[in-house]
């Protein structure tokens, strides 16, 4: 399946779907862009542009000639630009392919900000809930601390009155069973 979707996603494949099916070739450069490495995912944009170029090389020559009254003879120009299938099919091939290159970088710069952004809320995110479990943890130590402490002080004293055992943490204290005061003695 994977060599399936890396053979879809492949930039010839990409080229021959964006000529006869700009929409699936569309398709193919996003699933492009979320299933291939982060390093080379400005690549195709460059190949597209290089490609636009390129096919569009021809006619630029032809309109720089004219543009400047160049005496220049380049072999077989008239004839690449003066076929149909140059002029009908790969001038609107060469624009799309320089237009979906531009496209393409202005996709994966938003991309990549966009992952910035959300790995950076998520990290603040993480460090936030850390640092409320710190202080969660730093108050539960602190409660446990005076637990111990108190039970250190702990001491058992036969009610005078009543006869029962209570247990006190400090020097004087309340009988459980008749409410009068009684005091620890050492």
């Amino acid at each position: 399946m994977k060599l399936l979707i890396k053979l879809l996603t492949s930039i010839p494949i990409i080229l021959i779907a964006l000529y006869f099916i700009p929409f699936l070739g569309i398709c193919l450069i996003i699933a492009r862009l979320f299933l291939i490495k982060n390093r080379t995912k400005i690549l195709p944009a460059i190949i597209f542009l290089i490609l636009g170029i390129i096919i569009n090389l021809p006619l630029l020559i032809e309109k720089i000639i004219k543009k400047f009254h160049l005496e220049i003879n380049v072999p077989y120009l008239r004839e690449i630009i003066g076929s149909d299938f140059y002029t009908n099919d790969l001038i609107l091939f060469g624009k799309r392919l320089i237009i979906i290159g531009v496209i393409y970088i202005l996709l994966v710069a938003i991309f990549n900000k966009l992952i910035d952004i959300i790995q950076r809320k998520i990290i603040e995110y993480f460090q936030k809930e850390e640092e409320k479990d710190i202080e969660i943890r730093k108050e539960n130590d602190l409660k446990m601390q005076e637990k111990r402490e108190r039970s250190k002080n702990t001491h058992v004293v036969r009610c005078p009155y009543c006869g029962s055992d209570n247990t006190l943490t400090s020097k004087v204290g309340k009988c459980a069973f008749c409410r009068k005061s009684i005091e620890y003695k050492e």
